[in-house]
């Protein structure tokens, strides 16, 4: 399904790890684990998640992969597993939607750190385009790469996913207001306008 055009405001779906946090302690997890767990683990719980926002109202749901980047899942020990936990997020997301709401493949920074060297762009880039792969395999409309707050990151997310795929992208940074005197920036200093 392409991307649907509303003619009028439409409901986005909220946040997973605290509608899912007990879901984790079920599946034998911490619920300072990532959600990324369950869909692997406990798929109906994150279809039932998915089902509960479309009955709220949503009309376009984000899967269980914010995050999915091989990064973040080394971190809970599913590095080996990225396209496993992607493809069934997607697929979760899809079965949950049918045809009448639409699916965004989310993609989520990856917590590592240009400026430090910590990781190149090319990896980055490569790590996105991985996550973005199996995502795709599962039958979302769009991509969403979301809460970015380096662009230099947001950037190589993109790259990555339009590296294997031409589905549209939808890109989200995150914005801290926490200092007037500096107006609006991300955490890494990137203003609006820079965008």
């Amino acid at each position: 399904m392409p991307i649907p055009k509303f003619d009028r405001p439409t409901v986005y779906d909220g946040a997973k790890g605290t509608l899912m946090a007990a879901a984790l302690a079920q599946a034998g997890k911490q619920t300072s684990d990532v959600t990324e767990w369950l869909n692997v683990l406990a798929p109906e719980s994150v279809l039932k998640a998915h089902r509960e926002y479309i009955d709220a109202g949503s009309r376009v749901i984000q899967t269980n992969t914010f995050n999915g980047n091989r990064f973040r899942l080394a971190d809970y020990g599913l590095a080996d597993r990225v396209h496993e936990v992607n493809l069934s997020g997607a697929r979760i997301a899809r079965e949950a939607a049918g045809s009448e709401v639409a699916v965004a493949g989310k993609l989520g920074p990856s917590g590592k750190m240009l400026v430090t060297g910590e990781v190149t762009v090319e990896e980055l880039r490569q790590a996105f385009a991985e996550q973005a792969a199996a995502l795709g395999e599962g039958d979302i409309d769009f991509f969403h790469v979301e809460t970015m707050t380096d662009l230099d990151e947001a950037v190589a997310a993109v790259e990555g996913v339009r590296s294997v795929s031409q589905l549209p992208i939808a890109l989200t940074m995150s914005f801290d207001t926490g200092n007037p005197d500096a107006g609006l920036r991300t955490m890494m200093g990137v203003s609006p306008a820079a965008m």
